[in-house]
């Protein structure tokens, strides 16, 4: 084939568009397939190479990496052009073969496909993939467990937070019963003290009629007290056992934000079997 001055190529390899001297060169196209089981990797990736010039010994490391296509190589001499024979054994099949198998030799040692992995996650990228869009998909994989961690949390939590609760509310009744009781005990108390008293000084009552008076409204207080420290006492529990909720749930997030960021590089090399030289073609380029 004729390289086509036109191909966007051409200067990459050394080509002048408007020379009539004609060099050759190889064109190869490669298929390669990056296949990893554990990171769910099967990617086929074409792999197009010029090489220029053709020494005596091929040296498949000399690749110009372009991606060509079959009009690139519309081109056509002038009668006035002139071909240059290379070194290199070009009427050979045998040096076609040396070039194929060096070929694969050479992409078997170098070629390598780069993706992600995070081990905290269990997640791996896609060929092609990049950091950032990768990075994205393990926060939210993160968001989902720990969100799962805190939902388990909370299952843990939620009956002693229900009981504690039941206990504030049964000992605000009973402050609230305690309250109302004294506050009726107060008023029978006044309504009586003053008969009591009168009775107490005409010595029609000992005085221990009037100590007696007040052992209703002082056994209400000791209620009441006893039932608002209750209360005191369970309200704190509760605010204890929510903060050490809240510090649980911040630890599970400091957690699984860590691991979201745990992200390495992988390299996915080839086996010599999953490399097809596809086609390997002479090429002439136009040179000055």
């Amino acid at each position: 084939a004729h390289l086509d001055p036109a191909a966007d190529w051409a200067e990459a390899v050394g080509a002048e568009p408007a020379a009539n001297r004609w060099e050759a060169a190889l064109a190869v196209r490669v298929t390669a397939r990056y296949d990893e089981a554990r990171a769910g990797v099967d990617h086929l990736q074409t792999w197009e190479a010029i090489y220029h010039p053709l020494g005596a010994t091929f040296d498949a490391a000399g690749a110009i990496v372009v991606d060509h296509e079959p009009r690139d190589f519309a081109g056509a001499p002038t009668a006035a052009a002139r071909y240059v024979l290379p070194e290199a054994s070009i009427d050979s099949k045998a040096y076609f073969r040396t070039v194929t198998s060096a070929v694969k030799e050479h992409l078997y040692r170098g070629a390598k496909v780069t993706i992600f992995r995070n081990p905290a996650v269990k997640l791996y990228s896609r060929v092609g993939e990049t950091e950032a869009d990768f990075a994205a998909r393990c926060d939210r994989a993160a968001d989902a467990a720990a969100d799962a961690a805190v939902a388990k949390l909370r299952d843990k939590y939620e009956a002693r937070l229900r009981k504690i609760q039941r206990e504030i509310d049964e000992a605000a009744r009973k402050a609230d019963s305690a309250a109302a009781d004294l506050e009726a005990g107060r008023q029978d108390e006044l309504l009586s003290q003053a008969g009591t008293v009168f009775d107490l000084l005409m010595g029609r009552r000992s005085r221990r009629s009037l100590s007696t008076a007040g052992k209703g409204r002082r056994a209400a207080e000791r209620r009441l007290r006893t039932a608002e420290d209750r209360a005191e006492t369970k309200s704190a529990e509760l605010l204890d056992l929510e903060a050490e909720l809240e510090e649980e749930v911040a630890e599970i997030s400091e957690q699984w934000d860590e691991k979201a960021g745990a992200i390495e590089a992988l390299e996915i090399g080839l086996e010599k079997n999953d490399i097809t030289v596809d086609e390997v073609s002479l090429l002439w380029l136009p040179v000055g």
